[in-house]
C-alpha cells in the first residue's frame, strides 16, 4: 500500500503523456504506440501500449484508465512489427499494361477508496483503484502529504464520476532513457475506447504523434470530443497465420483475433491535444476489394472512352476542314 501511494504521489506531481506518466524529476514522452483489439461478441478489449520514455529522476511510472477491473499481462513487442507489414502496397490500376477470464465491474466498496488488485508484472507493480467520491482521493493523498493540481484532480474526477478504475504501473528500476515492455490491459467494456484525454498541463510544449492499431469486425472510425483525430491511413484483413502469430505474441485466444480480423491504423495521430475525452471506436463493414477495383476500372474506361471520343471528333473536324 505505501508503494502504491508513493506511485499516486509522483503521478499529481509529476504528468507528460495520456494516461498520465510520472516521475521523481520528470518525464519525457519519445513515441507511443497503442493496439487495439475489440472482441464485440465478448465485449472485452485488449488494450496493448508500448512507449519510450526520457526520465530524469529513479522512479517512473505511469496511470491508465479502464472501466472494469483489468486483467493484465505483459505483450511481445514483436506484435507491433507484425501490424506495420500489414500495411497495403500501392495498386496499380494504369490502364495499357489466451485470454482468461475477464472481471466485471466490482461493487463499490463502502470504503471512500477501494484498491482491487495489486498485480507483480516483472518489470512494473501494477495497482488498481477506484473511489466513489472523487473528493476522498484528493483529500486521501493531501492528507498523506501528497501534492495535487487542479488538472490532475479534474482529469482523476473525469474517470471516477464514471465509476471507471485507476491502474497505476510503477517501473521498479529506472535508467535515462526506458523502453518499456508493452502491456496488455483487458476488461469488460461496451464500447472500445484509446486512451487520448491528457490533464491540460500536458498540453503545452510537448507536442508528439501516436501511432494507433485497431483490430475489431470491420473498418474502424475513432471520435474524441474536442479534438479532431480524422481518418485512419489505412486498412487491410488479417490473413489467418498472422492471427495465430498475433495471439501468441499478446497472449490472447485465437478466438479474440478470429472475431477482430479486420486491422485499421493510424500512423501519426497528434498528440497531446484538446480532446475533452478519450477516443471511442465504432466499425463498419469492409468494402469488398471487387468494389474499389470495379471503381478505378470505371473511371479508367471512362477515361479512355472520352479520349477516343475526343481523338475522333478532332479528327472528324480535320476531314470537314479538308
Amino acid at each position: 500500500m505505501k508503494r502504491f501511494w508513493t506511485t499516486l504521489a509522483l503521478f499529481a506531481a509529476y504528468q507528460s503523456w495520456a494516461c498520465c506518466g510520472v516521475g521523481a524529476g520528470g518525464v519525457r514522452f519519445l513515441d507511443q504506440q497503442d493496439i487495439v483489439v475489440w472482441n464485440h461478441k465478448t465485449k472485452t478489449e485488449h488494450f496493448i501500449r508500448k512507449a519510450n520514455f526520457e526520465v530524469e529522476g529513479k522512479q517512473m511510472g505511469f496511470i491508465a484508465p479502464s472501466p472494469t477491473v483489468p486483467v493484465l499481462a505483459l505483450a511481445d513487442p514483436v506484435a507491433f512489427k507484425d501490424l506495420e507489414k500489414m500495411r497495403p502496397k500501392p495498386i496499380d490500376f494504369s490502364i495499357g499494361c489466451s485470454a482468461g477470464e475477464y472481471e466485471d465491474a466490482a461493487p463499490a466498496s463502502a470504503a471512500p477508496v477501494e484498491v482491487a488488485q495489486i498485480v507483480d508484472l516483472g518489470q512494473y507493480e501494477a495497482t488498481t483503484l477506484r473511489s466513489t467520491d472523487p473528493l476522498a482521493l484528493i483529500k486521501y493523498l493531501q492528507k498523506h502529504g501528497y501534492n495535487t493540481s487542479a488538472d490532475i484532480e479534474s482529469w482523476t474526477e473525469s474517470y471516477l464520476k464514471k465509476k471507471w478504475y485507476l491502474t497505476a504501473f510503477r517501473l521498479k528500476a529506472v535508467e535515462r532513457s526506458a523502453a518499456m515492455s508493452p502491456i496488455r490491459m483487458s476488461f469488460k467494456t461496451d464500447k472500445p475506447f484509446f486512451p487520448y484525454l491528457v490533464p491540460s498541463s500536458n498540453r503545452a510544449g510537448n507536442e508528439s504523434r501516436l501511432r494507433v492499431f485497431v483490430l475489431g469486425a470491420g473498418v474502424a472510425s475513432a471520435d474524441a470530443a474536442g479534438a479532431r483525430l480524422g481518418s485512419s491511413d489505412w486498412n487491410t484483413p488479417v490473413p489467418e497465420n498472422l492471427r495465430a502469430r498475433l495471439a501468441q505474441s499478446l497472449q490472447l485466444s485465437i478466438d479474440d483475433l478470429a472475431v477482430a480480423n479486420h486491422l485499421t491504423a493510424w500512423e501519426s495521430i497528434p498528440f497531446p491535444s484538446e480532446a475533452t475525452d478519450d477516443a471511442y471506436l465504432s466499425f463498419s463493414p469492409p468494402r469488398p476489394l471487387w468494389l474499389d477495383v470495379g471503381a478505378y476500372a470505371l473511371v479508367g474506361f471512362a477515361g479512355v472512352y472520352c479520349y477516343r471520343r475526343f481523338r475522333l471528333a478532332r479528327s472528324n473536324q480535320k476531314v470537314a476542314t479538308d
